[in-house]
């Protein structure tokens, strides 16, 4: 006389036998991934938004013209289809279970997508669409330590400071040059960098070589430092009234020990440029 055993499936999500078509531990990694997406979609938002490259701002106050940032299209474009995405599992997860599609989801947050999703996890588990819907959330955040598309976007690699520009424009009253002075960045692989201001092409290598550029950009602490070892001590009160009023402004931000044109990790610190601070400091004195 044949057993009736309990019918097992094969999780959809890892390959082992399961009771549905996910697996208890692909069910709850399901969920955790789903979690971390509201909190993913705020950092993605900062970086379109630009939040994270003004190092100071009070509300209220307009931003100057060298705080406004340039948005990243490609991360617009990712926060654009994880919505369609996430709208579409929505979508048909509640059509499965309902036989219709609720009306006026378009009015809805994307990370309330994300939530929905999360509590319905259980019911999920029991849908022949389980395994699909898996594999793009984990596209999307990464199950493993590399992380998925969201991570890549937020922190996709930035442009890395080249030097100010060597290109002289002039010379002052002492017979001394003045150069360009303007920050240039390069991507990894680029040999060369055009200035955008003096319009003269610039051998990155060459430029990086001087050792004032690496000595000259300094996080607000160092600077601090560096200031009182040369004998022109600045307080602290007194850069931010600098950075304040837009008389020093940051030339880049320091991520994981370079220098690069924008704050990609909100711990990141500005750099200032010590040339500038001393010349300030120079004015000040003299009044």
């Amino acid at each position: 006389m044949a057993s009736h055993g309990v019918m097992m499936n094969v999780c959809q999500a890892c390959k082992r036998q399961a009771q549905l078509y996910l697996c208890d531990d692909c069910e709850t990694t399901l969920a955790n991934m789903l979690d971390q997406i509201p909190w993913l979609l705020d950092e993605l938002d900062a970086r379109i938004q630009g939040m994270d490259r003004i190092p100071h701002g009070t509300i209220g106050r307009q931003r100057r013209p060298h705080e406004m940032s340039v948005i990243d299209f490609d991360a617009c474009e990712t926060a654009r289809e994880t919505r369609k995405m996430l709208q579409q599992w929505v979508e048909t997860v509640t059509k499965k279970h309902t036989g219709r599609i609720p009306p006026g989801l378009d009015t809805n947050a994307t990370r309330d997508f994300a939530r929905w999703l999360q509590v319905n996890t259980a019911a999920i588990a029991r849908l022949d669409c389980a395994g699909a819907l898996y594999h793009d959330i984990n596209k999307l955040v990464g199950a493993s330590q590399r992380g998925g598309q969201l991570v890549t976007a937020i922190n996709r690699v930035e442009r890395h400071f080249a030097g100010p520009c060597p290109t002289v424009r002039g010379y002052d009253n002492t017979g001394k040059p003045i150069e360009c002075g303007h920050g240039l960045y390069a991507d990894v692989d680029e040999r060369t960098v055009v200035c955008p201001v003096c319009d003269q092409k610039i051998d990155v290598a060459r430029n990086l070589d001087k050792a004032a550029v690496d000595r000259d950009l300094l996080p607000e602490p160092k600077l601090l430092e560096v200031l009182k070892n040369l004998g022109e001590p600045v307080s602290r009160v007194k850069l931010y009234q600098w950075i304040r009023e837009g008389r020093i402004r940051p030339r880049g931000w320091m991520h994981q020990g370079k220098i690069v044109q924008f704050r990609i990790r909100r711990g990141d610190p500005a750099v200032y440029s010590l040339a500038r601070a001393r010349k300030l400091r120079t004015k000040e004195i003299g009044q």
